[in-house]
């Protein structure tokens, strides 16, 4: 499976390097609209895979999240596929010539939608790895304590 991976100094490395590897998607050859959709689609099933896998064990495990992942994963299907079957319709009662015009809108929408879920997944982390942060800031001074406390006893 390919993976996609920034290392930087700081959460404002990050954002760049995202939004520079975001930019590269303008530099892609015209994507037509069934392909945009089924970007959209296959986006949305990654992020919700994403989600499932980082949660803890005994939540990744619950049936509940097991199950609500999956209607996840049923609905894109099936929004993505009426959207597709829309979307051929009208071009063949068009002849195609609406949908090329709006083709240019489109990729640049969904550009924008890329860029906007990498920005919330970024927070999403960097507020998972400030919460860590703190805990194990909070874990450290506990053993301290602990150990000052033993240190005293002996």
């Amino acid at each position: 499976m390919p993976t996609l991976s920034f290392e930087g100094k700081s959460h404002q490395d990050l954002v760049r390097q995202v939004e520079e590897w975001l930019e590269t998607a303008k530099e892609e050859e015209d994507l037509g609209p069934v392909d945009l959709v089924n970007q959209g689609a296959k986006l949305t099933k990654d992020v919700l895979g994403v989600i499932a896998a980082a949660a803890p064990d005994p939540v990744a495990e619950n049936e509940v999240v097991k199950a609500l992942t999956e209607a996840g994963y049923r609905a894109t299907d099936l929004t993505s596929g009426a959207i597709i079957d829309t979307l051929e319709q009208f071009q063949d009662m068009t002849g195609e010539t609406v949908v090329k015009e709006v083709r240019n809108e489109a990729a640049s929408a969904m550009y924008k939608m890329n860029k906007g879920i990498a920005k919330q997944i970024i927070k999403g982390f960097a507020a998972a790895a400030t919460e860590a942060q703190a805990a194990n800031e909070t874990a450290k001074a506990d053993r301290a304590k602990a150990e000052k406390k033993k240190a005293q006893e002996s």
